[in-house]
């Protein structure tokens, strides 16, 4: 059976009404912030103050405050970045990573972490080096098996193959450590890791794993970022809204993870910087990176904020402002039923205005919000890399560069998934791999595999069974 789309009509039209309106108040809300950036842009002793007093509030419970904190006061916090050229030779490293989660129903008990890694050489005719590792784990005669053997929890799994990213990432740094070109190493996640795991224990080992890999890069003496595409957080608008002169702002509530359409960091640099503009660097205000700092005060995690894609800042927020390009925004003409003019709408090139149709949007008052500019990248950076101005340009010039090669995302970050991806493809001829060796020597199936099997044809596309009477 088939998904009845037409089922869905009315439901979507309601979901694409409350999309637009949440986008309209998310507007109303980056504009007001907007306004304070502007007035407290180079207000170094309020924000200090700010952020002090939010703190002080959240004294009885500190572990749920996030916010950002200037890095220096040589950037003021409205001033959006341009991107310099990149650097003439670079090498860039770039590790990524997929895996295989055990199977309970399969025939037999595994799972399977693949790296995909790629050493790039930034202006020289050279080609790229590529590697793929993959790495397979089963439970041994030692383990217990009247429960998940250990290993075999699917958050654990998670946290080994993030494990074996930033280690395998560290190892080609010091690969390249001889190099007479400066190497940039990049990680498609975070720098800030902290997993959500169950036992305090296995957090701790995480964390501590991680943060070795991160000080054996420094001691390369490579520089190293993390590159988040779709960034969550709402440091920065935490920020600002310590600095607002609202007194109903309860600010024991500040600082916690945004809910699902609530302003975040990105929603506020969409409209702010232009094709390959950055923001001021901030440092990350939480737990997770006091933890880091106390590991190493050069690891501690520092972030900008990065269009990393063609197009220009929205209308109807600053302007044509630095970076925008008027060419490629569109202005259509509308009223409100008051008949007073709601300002530019944004259209994408060749989209023409919406028009009635069956399910025809009625927005009341509000006309839809300006389309936003490209989905705003957020570069994660440690300090050793953050305090340097040199190393940040470098940085921001050179995943420029790579964004620019792909559109809107990084050349090497890109390759290095393909080269990590494992698909169901893969899994199915593993299996048949792991069963001719198992055959080999007389180990029999799981009790299972019938399930695994029934499994196997209906993710191969069969949408029926089978089904002979009296077979």
């Amino acid at each position: 059976m088939t998904l009845e789309y037409e089922r869905l009509g009315p439901e979507l039209q309601q979901m694409a009404v409350a999309a637009a309106r949440l986008r309209a108040v998310q507007a109303e809300r980056a504009a007001q912030l907007r306004d304070v950036l502007a007035r407290r842009a180079s207000d170094w002793d309020a924000i200090e103050a700010g952020l002090a007093r939010a703190q002080a509030e959240h004294g009885a419970d500190p572990k749920f405050f996030r916010a950002a904190r200037p890095l220096g006061r040589d950037e003021p916090l409205d001033q959006p970045i341009s991107a310099p050229p990149p650097p003439p030779r670079a090498t860039l490293i770039a590790t990524d990573g997929s895996q295989i989660l055990p199977d309970r129903h399969a025939s037999f008990l595994y799972y399977l972490i693949n790296i995909g890694a790629i050493i790039y050489y930034h202006g020289e005719p050279t080609t790229p080096n590529v590697i793929s590792l993959p790495s397979i784990f089963y439970p041994t005669i030692e383990d217990d098996l009247t429960d998940d053997a250990p290993g075999f929890d699917k958050s654990e799994v998670t946290i080994a193959r993030d494990r074996r990213e930033i280690e395998t990432l560290a190892a080609l740094a010091l690969s390249e450590q001889g190099s007479t070109a400066r190497t940039l190493a990049v990680l498609d996640q975070r720098l800030l890791y902290w997993p959500f795991v169950g036992e305090r224990e296995k957090t701790e080992e995480a964390v501590f794993a991680w943060t070795a890999a991160m000080t054996q890069i420094y001691e390369t003496g490579a520089l190293l970022a993390g590159y988040i595409d779709r960034p969550g957080k709402a440091s920065v608008v935490t920020l600002l809204q310590t600095l607002l002169d609202d007194p109903t702002i309860n600010l024991r509530e500040l600082g916690r993870r945004p809910g699902p359409g609530e302003l975040t960091d990105a929603d506020l640099y969409a409209t702010l910087l232009g094709p390959g503009q950055r923001s001021p660097v901030f440092v990350d205000v939480s737990p997770a990176n006091s933890r880091f700092a106390e590991e190493h005060p050069l690891i501690e995690v520092c972030f900008f904020y990065l269009n990393p894609g063609s197009r220009g800042q929205e209308l109807g927020s600053r302007g044509q402002g630095p970076g925008s390009r008027e060419e490629e925004t569109w202005g259509l003409e509308a009223s409100t039923p008051d008949g007073s003019s709601p300002g530019p709408w944004n259209l994408e090139p060749g989209i023409s205005s919406p028009e009635p149709g069956p399910y025809a949007l009625d927005l009341g008052p509000h006309p839809p919000a300006p389309r936003a500019a490209r989905a705003i990248a957020r570069v994660d950076i440690p300090r050793w890399v953050a305090e340097d101005p040199a190393a940040v340009a470098f940085v921001h010039g050179l995943i420029y560069d790579q964004c620019k090669l792909m559109g809107d995302y990084p050349y090497v970050l890109a390759r290095a998934d393909e080269l990590a991806v494992v698909g169901r493809h893969d899994e199915m001829n593993l299996n048949l791999m792991i069963d001719n060796h198992m055959q080999r020597l007389g180990v029999p199936d799981s009790l299972s595999a019938a399930k695994a099997g029934s499994k196997d044809i209906a993710r191969a596309g069969r949408t029926r069974h089978e089904f002979r009477p009296g077979i």
